[in-house]
């Protein structure tokens, strides 16, 4: 309240009492309040029964009054120079500087304050204050002027504070805060912080009660504990978390403390109550549940997750250590985590010492830059050896300027074992690849990727880096197979299998291939990707086509002797014979199942026993081969005579397995030609033989692609490796048996050996091939050479034999490796003789029975025409005599005229009879003349104009002269059938010691096609006898442009002095 004070007063003090006596200078504000006050304001200030205090600016106490020191206790110079603050409690020295403004000049305003006693205890006061200037109006200080209190206004001082600091907690409190009737819970009173809370106004709060505000769930169980709060006439506090509707509709989670007013009956008149905003603790609690629950399920999974989860730090001072870690860090690094959790040291002493350094140096540059961490590495584990690691993590850096990474750890160690074995696997498959020449592709069309294996890259000569498609691919396929080619792909894209032959061109030479591939498309059928192989059976098809030409000579064979081949099967006991049953025998249709039967059948009962007599001597005694003779029945009833050559095969027990042969029909000759009859049994048992090696070869391809599938797992050729020294640091067994088998020390061929000191001390005259492999192997040692082949001999005393050498690089990035196999090769070598052997003596033979056939129709056309024709010749002549002495009116005559006609006719028929059998002019004229001749004839027959460019004379013998003109009349003869020709030149000339004759057509011409037909006989007689004259023959011809045959015949001794220049 105000306090009261004589203008006077206030002047005296302010003017007088408390302003410098001397005004010629201008010292400070604090130096004019220390100076001396008069004497009159001294006394007057005495007399004041309010305590004074004045202060300076630095509100330090520079002067005060007599009842002062009764009011506070203190004495002047107790006080004198000390700061305000001590002579008030609570907030009094605060309120000082809160003090509030005067109202008028007149009439300063009062503030009632707390004020201390020197005994410590406390009373209240109205405190004035009253600021000092000096004579310029700068600030000097203030005077403080304090009178008690009554008791009665001291209460009521105490309420009003009272009832303001209620009103500004009320107010301004964090917390809502309200009054309610405790019958109905409306609200009566409201804070601001409630407002807040609810959204509401306060104006709209108090037309409200709490049960409206609270949350449907929570109101009823929340208005029974209110009820029973403030019925119950209890003082203590009904608490509660309860959830308020505020009033845009969301949910706040509050606590509620409420207390009932009551009176001396303990009736409640009001209830206070104070709200607390508690959402956020609400949402922590449930972030902190599933905190809970997350750090509990991440304690399960780190109990089963096969790793280490860890924190890693590293300190700006360099130290280390590892702040958490899982439980699994015992099973990488044999540490448990307290031994790191504040130096990680042991732990980095456990990496391998090769890789430390490279640990070291990632964690670095992960420090720099804030990157991931990642490394892949080995420790050193005390109980299980060496494992390999592999570590991620994510670094973040620290407010002390460390760096914390957050990872995982892995044992990897079953992974990189896997890994090395993926690679010596593809190494070792690769190898497999080279030896078995079979290479392989993979296609991924979503990625758009295609992968082709080393070997299939120099399958198809494209070097690695060249991009890879389906145009570049079809670039190397042979020009006559792309159309295929491309048929049986796309055929593939809509689900055909993909399993081929054709050519490819690399570097100009042709290559055979196989081609397989299994192709893999979804649901709607669109293409995924594959996976394919390419086999080089250039070799295989060359021995291929070398068998089919060794068949097809081996038919003409069989029909030129006019026999028939079979093969019989114990264990199915079916039988399959040669076409030439059905001529022979006049048996067709027969299948492998009843074929025996009709063997057996039809054999003429006499001879039955003896045959089953000599199978089974033959059986016993271990016999490779059996030869019978013996009749069986022809279809048409009668008895053939045949001779049967049987080659019997045995397998691994010496049991008997099958048995190939021939059945030769040897009625016509039985008695009358031994000589013809040996040459059919020898023939037989070559038939019998090259049967027999074809199916070896045959049997040898499927073992050779079975082996090359099985190369990965077992070899059973003599093979070594050695290193990019020449030292040999690996071989097989079947490479110690070779060394064993070649009379060496097994120590000097195995591993350790130096291979090339080998060759020096086997190279010389004697044995060139080891210089020839030395120089190889440092060939590829040097990088100029991946492969190496050579052939030599090395016989046994009891056998020849022969091998191969295979040199090879290791198609690899790793250390240079070659591969070096020595097989054996004498079965093939000894095959390929017999072949040549056989193949010589079917052409002897052909020759032979080409002879014998010119001779027999020699003979036969002798007979015809000396016997038939010079007997017809003289009837004819007889006839006529008789003719001559008839008369032409005698009815005889006419009929002695029909008869010399017949006669006439039947001389004729023996002329051309023994002209087709052989033109009696060859014999007579020589070989121009009877083509001259046998031109003219072929004109007349069939209408095609003949162009002669012939010599006057050529001399042949008799036997070339022969062949010779079968090869001419043949041409001419095909000529006639197939080329629809208008003319035809022949040219006869010689050049030096070879006849060349040329014959041309104007003909459809002859394609190759229809000259690489088996059944081409005419073209492969010329051919034969071409071959038995030593001589060559060529034919060529296009569509539409004709045929041309050229025949080159070496005359010599074979073709001089042999015919007659008559």
């Amino acid at each position: 309240m105000p306090l009261p004070l004589a203008r006077e007063e206030r002047l005296l003090m302010n003017q007088k009492a408390m302003l410098p006596a001397g005004r010629g200078s201008k010292p400070g504000p604090d130096a004019e309040l220390a100076g001396p006050p008069s004497d009159l304001a001294k006394r007057i200030g005495d007399l004041m029964g309010d305590a004074i205090v004045v202060l300076d600016s630095q509100e330090c106490i520079i002067q005060t009054n007599a009842a002062f020191g009764r009011l506070f206790g203190y004495a002047a110079d107790e006080v004198h120079g000390r700061r305000i603050d001590f002579l008030y409690g609570e907030d009094g020295h605060a309120r000082y500087h809160e003090a509030p403004p005067a109202t008028d000049a007149d009439q300063p305003a009062g503030t009632d304050v707390c004020c201390r006693h020197r005994d410590g205890t406390t009373f209240f006061a109205t405190r004035v204050i009253t600021p000092l200037s000096s004579s310029d109006g700068v600030p000097a200080g203030v005077i403080l002027v304090h009178r008690t209190l009554s008791t009665n206004q001291a209460a009521e001082a105490a309420r009003q504070r009272s009832e303001t600091a209620f009103r500004s907690m009320f107010e301004l409190s964090l917390v809502g805060s309200a009054e309610a009737d405790p019958a109905s819970g409306r609200l009566l009173t409201v804070n601001a912080k409630m407002g807040e809370i609810t959204g509401y106004s306060t104006a709209e709060l108090q037309t409200m009660t709490f049960r409206e505000l609270t949350h449907p769930d929570d109101r009823d169980k929340d208005w029974e504990g209110f009820r029973r709060t403030m019925t119950g006439g209890s003082s203590g506090l009904y608490v509660v978390e309860k959830r308020y509707v505020r009033k845009d509709g969301s949910i706040v989670w509050v606590r509620v403390q409420s207390a009932a007013l009551r009176d001396a009956q303990g009736i409640a008149l009001r209830t206070v109550a104070l709200i607390q905003d508690i959402t956020l603790q609400k949402q922590a609690e449930a972030a902190l549940r599933q905190q809970l629950e997350m750090q509990t399920l991440l304690s399960k999974i780190m109990a089963t997750v096969p790793g280490v989860i860890y924190s890693y730090q590293l300190r700006p001072d360099g130290s280390i250590c590892m702040p958490f870690a899982s439980a699994a860090l015992v099973q990488l690094f044999g540490i448990v985590p307290d031994a790191v959790r504040d130096d990680a040291s042991s732990l980095m002493e456990r990496i391998h010492p090769e890789d430390i350094a490279a640990v070291r140096q990632s964690i670095a540059v992960s420090y720099e830059a804030m990157t991931p961490w990642r490394a892949e590495f080995r420790a050193i584990h005390p109980d299980k050896g060496e494992l390999w690691i592999d570590g991620h993590s994510m670094p973040q850096r620290e407010a002390d300027g460390s760096v914390l990474w957050h990872g995982y750890l892995s044992d990897v160690t079953t992974r990189k074992v896997m890994e090395q074995t993926l690679r010596q696997r593809e190494a070792d498959l690769r190898r497999a690849q080279s030896v078995a020449q079979t290479g392989s592709w993979q296609l991924n069309v979503r990625k758009n990727e295609l992968h082709w294996s080393d070997e299939n890259h120099r399958i198809f000569g494209i070097p690695r880096g060249i991009p890879l498609t389906y145009e570049s691919f079809l670039a190397v396929t042979h020009p006559e197979d792309r159309d295929f080619v491309d048929r049986a792909w796309q055929a593939a894209l809509l689900g055909a299998p993909y399993d081929i032959e054709h050519r490819i061109v690399v570097a100009g030479e042709t290559r055979w291939v196989r081609q397989r591939a299994e192709l893999e498309f979804d649901t709607q059928g669109n293409l995924l990707g594959g996976f394919g192989s390419t086999q080089d059976i250039t070799e295989l098809k060359c021995a291929a086509a070398a068998l089919a030409a060794g068949e097809a000579r081996f038919r003409l064979a069989m029909e030129a002797v006019a026999g028939v081949v079979y093969e019989w099967h114990r264990d199915s006991g079916a039988t399959y014979w040669s076409s030439g049953l059905a001529r022979i025998f006049g048996v067709s249709g027969l299948d492998a199942e009843n074929s025996r039967a009709w063997w057996r059948h039809n054999i003429h009962p006499e001879d039955l026993p003896r045959i089953r007599a000599e199978i089974r001597l033959a059986l016993r005694a271990g016999d490779e081969q059996l030869q019978m003779e013996y009749r069986i029945r022809h279809g048409a009833g009668y008895w053939l005579h045949v001779a049967d050559c049987a080659r019997i095969i045995r397998d691994a027990g010496g049991r008997l397995n099958r048995a190939v042969g021939s059945l030769t029909d040897i009625s016509a000759r039985k008695q009358a030609e031994a000589k013809l009859r040996r040459i059919n049994d020898s023939l037989e048992l070559v038939v019998a033989r090259r049967t027999a090696e074809a199916e070896a070869r045959a049997v040898a391809l499927q073992e050779s692609e079975r082996f090359a599938r099985a190369t990965i797992d077992a070899l059973d050729f003599a093979l070594c490796v050695l290193d990019d020294s020449g030292r040999i640091i690996a071989v097989n067994r079947a490479w110690r048996k070779f060394a064993r088998a070649n009379g060496s020390d097994e120590t000097l061929l195995c591993e350790g050996a130096d291979y090339l000191a080998v060759c020096k001390a086997a190279a010389g005259p004697a044995c060139p091939v080891a210089g020839q492999v030395a120089d190889a192997v440092r060939a590829a040692i040097a990088g100029g050479r991946q492969s190496f082949s050579v052939e030599y001999e090395c016989h046994a005393p009891e056998k020849p034999r022969w091998f191969v050498m295979h040199l090879s690089a290791f198609p690899s990035d790793g250390p240079l490796r070659l591969v070096i196999k020595h097989e054996e090769i004498t079965a093939r070598k000894l095959a390929e003789e017999e072949l040549l052997a056989s193949a010589r003596r079917i052409k002897r033979l052909a020759a032979h029975l080409e002879t014998v056939r010119e001779e027999q129709s020699a003979s036969i056309a002798r007979e015809v025409h000396d016997e038939l024709g010079g007997t017809l010749t003289m009837v004819k002549l007889g006839l006529a005599m008789i003719g001559d002495t008839m008369e032409r009116a005698a009815p005889q005559h006419s009929a002695l005229n029909r008869v010399l006609d017949q006669v006439s006719a039947a001389l004729m028929t023996v002329k051309r009879i023994s002209t087709n059998l052989r033109p009696a002019t060859l014999d007579a004229l020589g070989f121009i003349a009877t083509v001259k001749w046998y031109a003219a004839q072929f004109s007349q027959m069939t209408g095609i104009a003949t162009e002669l460019h012939l010599p006057e004379y050529v001399g042949l013998s008799r036997s070339v002269a022969t062949t010779t003109f079968r090869i001419v009349q043949e041409a001419l003869t095909n000529i006639a059938k197939h080329a629809q020709a208008g003319r035809v030149v022949i040219t006869i000339d010689r050049d030096g010691q070879q006849l060349l004759i040329a014959i041309r057509d104007d003909g459809i011409g002859l394609s190759d096609a229809n000259q690489a037909k088996p059944d081409s006989f005419g073209l492969i007689g010329m051919l034969e006898r071409a071959q038995n004259l030593g001589g060559q023959l060529t034919i060529a011809g296009g569509p539409g442009a004709g045929t041309r045959l050229d025949l080159r015949i070496p005359l010599g001794d074979n073709g001089v002095d042999g015919e007659s220049q008559a």
